[in-house]
């Protein structure tokens, strides 16, 4: 659901690839990260909607101005795994013992 929604949500000319699992690589000739942010949650919107439970995106970046062909797969997949650890703690409860007496 979610890869539909956001294919729909992308311009003309872009690229939409299952790279495996819940992971996508999209292509498009923008430099406009926030764009693609907007277009990642607009597509987030409307599979909430068809799906029951939850549905979420990370997302990782990575312009072809930064690093060559071959490694940009790999600087996207740093950043997303950047967020995904940040936002688990983040969530995390902490984890230091309570002092009760």
């Amino acid at each position: 659901m979610f890869a539909g929604a956001l294919e729909h949500e992308l311009p003309y000319g872009a690229g939409l690839y299952r790279i495996g699992g819940d992971e996508f690589v999209v292509l498009l000739d923008s430099r406009d990260g926030e764009r693609l942010n907007e277009l990642v949650d607009t597509a987030l919107l409307a599979a909430r909607q068809v799906v029951a439970g939850t549905v979420g995106a990370s997302m990782g970046v990575a312009d072809s101005r930064e690093a060559t062909r071959g490694t940009l797969l790999e600087l996207a997949d740093k950043r997303m795994y950047s967020i995904k650890q940040r936002r688990k703690a983040q969530a995390a409860p902490d984890s230091l013992p309570s002092s009760e007496s």
